[in-house]
Order: structure tokens, then C-alpha cells, then sequence
């Protein structure tokens, strides 16, 4: 980080990371939310416990991560109305304008933006995975029919 010290810590960039838990709200089985309370696990060590100092939490945060954007685009894509992708426009340009206040002296850009593509990617991906495992079935279950 480019900010000194505690001066990047913020509890609501740091453990606003908890909401990709979420999505294990609505999976299935064991294995789903496993993966996703995994991703809030490395998410809030990252950028709350470590992050003011290397950590190989940062580089497993970010693996991490791209490897489920990458199973989510795969799984929703697969199976999800395209339009769908069109919600996945909020977090990602969340992400780049954090990236950006990078750049700032202040970290409150920073916290602002991270903050909110934690919560608009938790949110986003907890209605992909709803719609995937669970819209289907309560849609049959009530006689009406998706897709």
C-alpha cells in the first residue's frame, strides 16, 4: 500500500471482505460454501489483519480471487441469462476506481471504493449463485418456470 503504517487500515475496506461470505448463504452442500467463507477468510486477512505489511496473505488473496472471477464466469456464463455479466460492471468498476485512489495522497478514496466492491461483489455473486443452485429448484417447486 502506498500509505504508511496503520494509516491504510479501515475496518470497512478490510472486513467488508466478510461479504463474500454471503454467497455460502444460498450454496449447496459443503464444498460451495466452502469456497466462498475460504474467500472471505483470505479477503479480510489481506486487506484488514496484514495489511500494512507483506503478508502471503496479499499473494494468496489475489490468486484466490482470480481463480473463483474466473469459476463464477465460467459457471454463470454456462448457465446465467448473459445479462447477468451487466451486475458484474458495479464491483469491477468499484475495483478500478480503488485502484486509482491508489495514486492520492489520502487513503480515504481508497477505503471508499474498496469498500464498496467488497460489498457490491459479495452481493452480485450471492444473487449468481441463488440463481444457479437455488432459483431452479424453488421455481419447480412452486410450479413456475425460469429460463
Amino acid at each position: 500500500m502506498p500509505w504508511e503504517g496503520s494509516a491504510c487500515r479501515s475496518p470497512a475496506a478490510g472486513l467488508s471482505g466478510a461479504c463474500y461470505a454471503l454467497p455460502a448463504l444460498v450454496a449447496p452442500g459443503v464444498l460451495e460454501p466452502a469456497l466462498w467463507l475460504t474467500t472471505a477468510f483470505l479477503s479480510c486477512m489481506a486487506d484488514y489483519v496484514h495489511i500494512s505489511h507483506d503478508s502471503a496473505f496479499h499473494g494468496l488473496d489475489r490468486c484466490w480471487a482470480t481463480l473463483m472471477l474466473l469459476r463464477c464466469s465460467l459457471l454463470f456464463g454456462a448457465r446465467l441469462d448473459p445479462s447477468f455479466f451487466l451486475l458484474a460492471l458495479v464491483p469491477l468498476g468499484c475495483f478500478v476506481k480503488g485502484r486509482d485512489a491508489k495514486l492520492l495522497p489520502d487513503p480515504s478514496g481508497w477505503v471508499f471504493w474498496h469498500t464498496l466492491w467488497h460489498c457490491s461483489g459479495g452481493l452480485v455473486v450471492t444473487l449468481g449463485v441463488w440463481m444457479l443452485y437455488r432459483a431452479p429448484a424453488e421455481a419447480a417447486a412452486s410450479g413456475l418456470h425460469i429460463g
